[in-house]
């Protein structure tokens, strides 16, 4: 399912696939919910706050989902990196993250 902010931003709900992503490290997932007609998000960054968002019982006006982001409705797009190149490419750990050169990364239009 897509979902649109009224600010204009489009989101992929995944949150039946969540933890299959999460797995891969593929995409970076959001918890996503509409509050008060404004949409709110909070990146997920570890596997607790995964689960806090699957399993908590929130109000249902509140339409609580797990997305990824796609862009804006305005024109905007994301590109995405292939898995294959983020694969293949070259990797640094420092304090958290992880760092590529961007010039090994392929990207879907």
């Amino acid at each position: 399912m897509i979902l649109i902010a009224q600010e204009g931003f489009v989101w992929l709900d995944v949150t039946t696939k969540a933890r299959q992503i999460w797995k891969t490290q593929a995409f970076e997932l959001f918890h996503v919910w509409r509050m008060d007609e404004k949409t709110l998000r909070m990146p997920i960054h570890e596997e607790g706050e995964l689960e806090y968002a699957l399993q908590t019982a929130f109000p249902v006006i509140e339409q609580h989902r797990i997305c990824i982001e796609i862009g804006d409705s305005v024109g905007k797009k994301l590109d995405f990196v292939t898995l294959e190149s983020w694969d293949n490419a070259d990797k640094i750990q420092h304090n958290g993250f992880i760092y590529v050169r961007y010039a090994d990364l392929n990207f879907c239009k």
